[in-house]
């Protein structure tokens, strides 16, 4: 009963991360971008598009598609997400850390389970131990992205200036839209934890010298 419960909400994770990734590129239309110079790209399949948008964000998901001319056999296709408008707030080098922390989304399989929490939390408002694991999960992965960011570019200046970025107002607004995915927010209430994540990415810069 209990792996049966267990195989159930794995699938249920798989399929709704599907349904979201593909959603949202028929939502979109992402355009191809160039990937950055210097890092890893995840196999032949992976994406870096950007999309049309005023909030400040990018998000990664992997899709798993089945081979042209086959029934059976698999691949997987990572994609990675900037909106139009981080895009315009960032420099070449921020961009390149964005990517690299969406990198260690990817890298780690978040989607397996994250989004899949993330709606929980929404649909059972009434208990709040799904919208407390869903913050905590959250924080744990988007942490994990930053060290991994940090690893690939070497900058961890650079990824915190893009964060500050992303959650500071446009110039003459009195409010912003909340970027989710890169803010870590995942459409759940309550605070980003960005603070946090500048502090310690500053703190990484200056315990280690040879980081910029």
């Amino acid at each position: 009963m209990g792996a049966g419960t267990a195989f159930a909400l794995l699938a249920s994770a798989f399929l709704l991360n599907q349904l979201v990734g593909r959603g949202w590129i028929a939502k979109l239309s992402p355009r191809p971008l160039e990937w950055p110079k210097g890092l890893p790209r995840p196999g032949t399949r992976a994406t870096l598009a950007r999309f049309p948008g005023r909030i400040p964000e990018a998000f990664g998901f992997t899709l798993v598609e089945r081979l042209p001319g086959t029934r059976l056999t698999l691949r997987r296709r990572e994609v990675i997400l900037l909106s139009d408008a981080l895009l315009a707030r960032l420099t070449p080098e921020e961009r390149r850390a964005v990517v690299a922390h969406e990198l260690g989304h990817v890298a780690a399989l978040d989607g397996r389970y994250l989004t899949f929490l993330r709606t929980l939390s929404r649909l059972v408002r009434w208990d709040p131990v799904y919208a407390v694991l869903s913050r905590s999960m959250t924080r744990l992965e988007e942490i994990r992205a930053d060290d991994i960011a940090v690893q690939l570019t070497g900058r961890p200046r650079a990824l915190a200036r893009a964060l500050y970025k992303a959650a500071a107002p446009p110039t003459g607004s009195f409010s912003s839209p909340v970027a989710r995915g890169l803010l870590g927010r995942g459409g759940a209430p309550g605070p980003t934890g960005v603070e946090e994540r500048i502090g310690r990415l500053l703190v990484h810069a200056e315990e280690c010298p040879g980081l910029d």
